[in-house]
């Protein structure tokens, strides 16, 4: 009957409208990646001051992380190391990540929380932060006195950073090369999930216009059915005071009953 098939039809767009939605908002996650990363993209080009040299140190970050940080976040790292310092060269982007991600590693904490805590303790030469990336006060104190007695051109700030890197570099340096470091199953699908949402934002981002107004089409055809169904439903519902008069009265309600209680009111021999 009428009724069975809008509410098949209706199920049918239901489920096309589900895809649709879920779909819609995967593009809309993979453009808004895609515009980010193309801004930011902007920026870590001006801090290093070429493609080339960006493209050196995003490469230089790929090996120290195992290859694998996507590459929206690895873009974002390099940029923020840059702009705080710590990757003015391959070799000093080497030093610091390596460090930071064995301490990571070391101590069970993320990379991020490890390069916030070292960015604070070198720009402040603070050393009550030490411990939270693994170091002590006392290795440090020595090791600035043997850098200064070897060098005496450094600054304060120049010996105090390069002990508290040099330091991480020896004691957790080997981890990044180590079994622990090498990524997981769950990493890796991880990273090749974010990097799919970034190439097709940057490939099929103009499609997602496309996609929402079929999404809207969609609604528009449920809601449509919606009321087919609702008006099939006050009709049977006008019916119901005159089942009683019916000879198929005392049988189950079934879809044959149903057409010939349609059929008798249409022939006036039931009222409604």
């Amino acid at each position: 009957n009428s009724l069975g098939q809008d509410m098949l039809r209706l199920a049918g767009i239901a489920g096309g409208v589900a895809f649709a939605r879920q779909f819609a908002q995967f593009a809309i996650q993979a453009d808004a990646t895609a515009t980010a990363y193309r801004r930011q993209s902007i920026a870590a080009v001006e801090l290093a001051g070429s493609q080339g040299k960006l493209n050196d140190l995003l490469d230089e970050y790929g090996k120290v992380t195992g290859n694998q940080i996507d590459k929206a976040t690895a873009l974002a790292d390099v940029t923020k190391l840059q702009a705080i310092g710590f990757a003015d060269t391959t070799a000093e982007l080497n030093e610091f990540v390596s460090s930071a991600r064995g301490a990571s590693l070391a101590l069970g904490k993320s990379q991020e929380y490890i390069i916030g805590q070292l960015q604070l303790a070198i720009a402040n030469q603070s050393k009550l932060r030490l411990d939270q990336s693994g170091l002590g006060v006392e290795e440090v104190e020595t090791r600035i006195k043997a850098l200064k007695s070897a060098n005496g051109q450094l600054t304060t700030q120049q010996a105090y950073q390069n002990a508290v890197l040099g330091l991480l570099k020896e004691k957790f340096g080997a981890l990044t090369n180590s079994l622990e470091a090498q990524a997981t199953g769950a990493e890796k699908a991880s990273k090749a999930w974010e990097d799919l949402k970034l190439e097709f934002g940057e490939s099929l981002a103009p499609a997602v216009g496309g996609i929402m107004e079929y999404v809207s089409q969609l609604v528009n055809e449920a809601r449509q059915s919606i009321s087919g169904i609702a008006a099939d439903l006050r009709y049977i519902n006008s019916l119901m005071p005159n089942w009683a008069k019916m000879p198929q009265a005392s049988a189950p309600w079934t879809p044959t009953r149903y057409r010939g209680l349609e059929e008798g009111v249409r022939a006036g021999r039931v009222d409604r």
